[in-house]
């Protein structure tokens, strides 16, 4: 109730129905789950987002100081949501390190992933981000199948192949 409490009195600048509306749309889990930053981040990333079944809004934030890229994904809960997601991760090479998932009352996901690039580091590059989403979007809908493309992907050399070490 007083994480609740806190995000209303900091978005003061929204008519006072908005911000009852948007607090009403969350579980009780959902206080607890993100700190005050990130449900002020997430309040004004959702404002005036619908609630139908194509929505689907992707916002990117590089986090440097953690080394990671915060992925902010707002689309309707469905079945299988999460895998998919995490499929297109796999399909273009960034690395889940983090991820905190929430449904709303009216049907929403709302996903906060932290990922990393595939040599570690913050996902970065606006044609690299721009990449990323299109990739999940394109899972989303069905016109992409992680699982093929990665069965299909050759596997790299590892590190240790640099080397030969007699037994």
């Amino acid at each position: 109730a007083r994480a609740r409490a806190a995000l209303e009195e900091v978005l003061a600048d929204w008519p006072e129905a908005e911000r009852k509306a948007h607090a009403a749309r969350f579980y009780p889990n959902y206080w607890a789950t993100f700190d005050p930053e990130t449900q002020e981040r997430q309040a004004r990333f959702l404002r005036g987002l619908g609630t139908e079944p194509g929505v689907l809004e992707i916002d990117a934030r590089p986090d440097r100081f953690r080394a990671v890229t915060e992925l902010t994904i707002y689309t309707a809960d469905h079945a299988g949501l999460f895998s998919g997601i995490a499929g297109a991760m796999a399909v273009s090479g960034v690395n889940i390190v983090n991820a905190r998932v929430v449904t709303t009352t009216d049907g929403m996901a709302l996903e906060s992933l932290s990922v990393q690039g595939p040599g570690g580091g913050h996902v970065e590059g606006k044609e690299t981000l721009y990449n990323l989403k299109r990739t999940i979007e394109r899972v989303l809908s069905g016109r992409l199948a992680p699982a093929a493309l990665i069965r299909q992907r050759r596997q790299p050399e590892g590190r240790t192949r640099v080397f030969t070490v007699e037994p």
